[in-house]
């Protein structure tokens, strides 16, 4: 069975407490999507993810990261929104596709979510 993550809307989302230095709140991506499945497509398709970890001491912030991806992996039709009264001092980034080689076609990733204004960057690819 393949790995789907879809229909899902997080409005400020990714945060938790930080017993260490309760100043500083943990950040978490609103969808991570970790390996999937060896020869099983994966798909992370129409979610809507708004003003992700919103707090000012959050200093970046990813809304969607694939990581090490085994199979094709279609992310499609997302929504990824930061709000016009955001704190600019945060860097905001779309998606991460990381360590996912030729299993992420970047271009229709590209084409086929939806970024609003205020991103650093839509896409991040690191293969490294």
């Amino acid at each position: 069975m393949p790995v789907t993550i879809n229909d899902n809307k997080l409005i400020k989302n990714g945060l938790r407490p930080n017993k260490n230095n309760p100043q500083i709140p943990k950040g978490y991506n609103g969808v991570y999507l970790l390996g999937g499945r060896a020869n099983k497509i994966s798909n992370v398709l129409n979610n809507e993810i708004i003003d992700q970890a919103p707090i000012d001491t959050i200093q970046l912030v990813y809304y969607m990261v694939v990581n090490g991806a085994k199979a094709t992996t279609n992310i499609s039709e997302n929504k990824l929104i930061i709000p016009e009264n955001h704190n600019q001092s945060i860097e905001k980034y779309g998606i991460g596709i990381i360590n996912c080689y030729n299993y992420v076609d970047e271009d229709s990733v590209k084409k086929n979510n939806t970024f609003s204004k205020g991103f650093k960057s839509n896409i991040v690819v690191d293969n490294q």
